[in-house]
């Protein structure tokens, strides 16, 4: 039998496409104060921005405990399946540790099975992209091994970039790793945000949301190579109006072949605030321009 691909919250995955696939999700939980809510299950976007905005606290965010990846990993395994599960990036949240924690756990009551934890060094749609990478192999059939290469093979070709207007939630959140050096230093600014090593990095500054956009579709064009099938996600937190509007300036100037449209989940929108755009892309050689359709079903329209 083929593995089975699981993944937590953060990984955005079109909802049509993770039910195609039946990849089950371990969520991440988001705080405010005293209240504790699943993300994504308890809690969803419109939900969240709303209470953030009101909240005049510090909002946060937990992991999920081993025990909670037990409960998904145990009944696949009690069907003799082995399983890949996908995280957010190690550097980001010790959710990674807890799947592994988990893995050691329900594989000694059950022989034969393995369970590999895939540290994606990703987040958001990054991660996302990896995990509908392994389901896609896994549905061809592909072993463990063969979906762990895969994957090594596709997080050289993934490129994140997005434009915030602060990074307030980030400092707060203790997530800024790498653009430490520009707090202070932005007043009046908009940074722009990808990740290096799976940690939130900078390669800059901008003066405008538009200039920040325009940014990111020229760093985009000259990561691209124009081999395999491109699959692009306009991610945003809060601007869905915006998100959609960018997306057909996306879809007429890189043609991709499968395009959506997420709003980022609420733990992830706890370290981002509202107001972020941003775009994820990545081009698969392996797949092939003819490979497996996206959610849409079709060739590059917005979800």
């Amino acid at each position: 039998m083929a593995p089975v691909v699981v993944t937590d919250s953060t990984g955005m995955i079109p909802a049509a496409v993770r039910d195609r696939f039946h990849v089950p999700s371990v969520p991440l939980r988001v705080v405010f104060g005293d209240e504790s809510y699943r993300d994504g299950v308890d809690i969803h976007p419109d939900e969240f921005y709303r209470k953030l905005a009101a909240f005049k606290g510090t909002a946060g965010t937990t992991q999920p405990s081993p025990g909670d990846f037990v409960a998904v990993f145990q009944p696949i395994a009690q069907e003799g399946r082995d399983i890949v599960c996908v995280t957010i990036s190690s550097r980001l949240s010790g959710t990674y540790n807890s799947a592994l924690q988990a893995a050691e756990l329900v594989e000694d009551m059950f022989d034969g099975v393995r369970i590999a934890v895939v540290d994606s060094r990703m987040a958001s749609a990054g991660h996302g992209l990896l995990a509908l990478k392994a389901a896609e192999r896994a549905a061809e059939g592909a072993s463990v091994d063969e979906i762990l290469a895969a994957l090594d093979r596709l997080r050289l070709r993934i490129v994140l970039l997005a434009v915030v207007d602060t990074l307030e939630y980030l400092i707060r959140g203790g997530r800024v790793g790498r653009a430490r050096g520009l707090v202070g230093k932005i007043l009046g600014l908009h940074p722009l945000l990808t990740l290096v090593d799976g940690e939130v990095d900078s390669p800059g500054v901008v003066r405008s949301r538009r200039a920040g956009l325009q940014r990111i579709e020229e760093e985009t064009e000259r990561r691209l190579t124009g081999e395999g099938r491109r699959r692009m996600v306009v991610i945003h937190a809060d601007a869905e109006d915006e998100a959609r509007e960018w997306a057909e300036r996306i879809r007429d100037r890189f043609r991709p072949d499968d395009l959506w449209i997420e709003p980022f989940t609420p733990v992830l929108g706890v370290h981002t605030g509202p107001g972020l755009l941003g775009l994820v892309s990545c081009e698969d050689p392996e797949a092939g321009a003819g490979g497996s359709p996206g959610a849409d079903g079709g060739k590059g329209e917005p979800s």
